[in-house]
């Protein structure tokens, strides 16, 4: 039978995000310019050191983190794709990393962070962040695994009712064995039916 998508991921424009980090970077290196370098500057000229060196360096503290910042943003998170199926979730998690899981093999599914699905596996937690959609697809995964575990039990009671049912008729054709009503020959061959 053919699987059938349920939902897919809507992603964020991550360079709009990843440039709102760098012009917040901007604007603090600005302010920090103002307030820290110029006075400074003013000290450095009045003693005679060179100032080319300590602007250079005091533009770069501040807005050094922002860019990095934004830039393993923008690398983890630009390649992100989630397809929903009645069978599997797959697609491309955080840092380009291709996966395509089984719904048997999901034991569990949360919200987490930056916007984000996190899905638990035997082999470890899989995160795919900036889904405008998440709680949609949270919900969808959610009642697949509720689904399924609904059919395993449905199926482990059935197999013990028939295990069950088998031994009830067993024993039944016993008591007629043990009142004569039955003989040894057909009380076996009704056994061996009962327990193929």
């Amino acid at each position: 039978m053919k699987e059938k998508e349920i939902i897919r991921a809507e992603e964020y424009d991550i360079k709009k995000i990843r440039n709102i980090i760098w012009i917040i970077g901007g604007i603090i290196t600005f302010l920090w310019f103002f307030i820290y370098v110029i006075p400074g500057i003013q000290s450095l000229t009045s003693y005679g050191y060179s100032v080319g060196s300590f602007v250079g360096f005091h533009l770069c503290v501040p807005f050094l983190p922002f860019f990095v910042v934004g830039l393993v943003f923008y690398l983890g998170a630009s390649k992100i794709e989630l397809i929903v199926t009645d069978k599997r979730v797959y697609g491309v998690a955080i840092f380009d990393r291709r996966v395509d899981l089984p719904l048997d093999m999901i034991s569990a599914v949360s919200t987490s962070i930056f916007k984000g699905i996190a899905i638990s596996t035997p082999s470890g937690l899989i995160k795919f962040i900036m889904i405008k959609n998440r709680d949609e697809i949270h919900k969808v995964i959610s009642e697949l695994l509720v689904k399924r575990q609904d059919n395993n039990l449905k199926n482990n009671i059935s197999i013990a009712d028939s295990s069950i049912s088998e031994a009830d008729e067993i024993a039944k054709y016993k008591k007629l064995l043990d009142s004569k009503a039955i003989t040894q020959e057909e009380y076996d061959k009704k056994k061996k039916e009962l327990l193929k």
